[in-house]
């Protein structure tokens, strides 16, 4: 899972980001910009990020936090 949301951040630098709002974002749902990323309102140690046109559930590791002005899972 580590490597997972590692390879994910590097995919995000390399191919740029969009913010999109969380409170509309459910798991499986479709979504248009592959490598867009977004904090999960309800749970600060995930993000939502889209991958293939679908909307997918990220988990940061090791009691790290998902922040939002950084897009990156950081101790607090």
């Amino acid at each position: 899972m580590r490597f997972a949301v590692h390879y994910l951040l590097v995919l995000l630098l390399l191919t740029g980001y969009q913010i999109i709002p969380a409170y509309s974002l459910k798991v499986g749902d479709t979504c248009k910009t592959n490598g867009a990323v977004a904090a999960n309102p309800e749970n600060k140690t995930q993000f939502f990020f889209c991958m293939d046109g679908k909307i997918a559930l990220g988990n940061c590791a090791d009691g790290r936090v998902f922040d939002e002005r950084t897009f990156q899972c950081v101790y607090l």
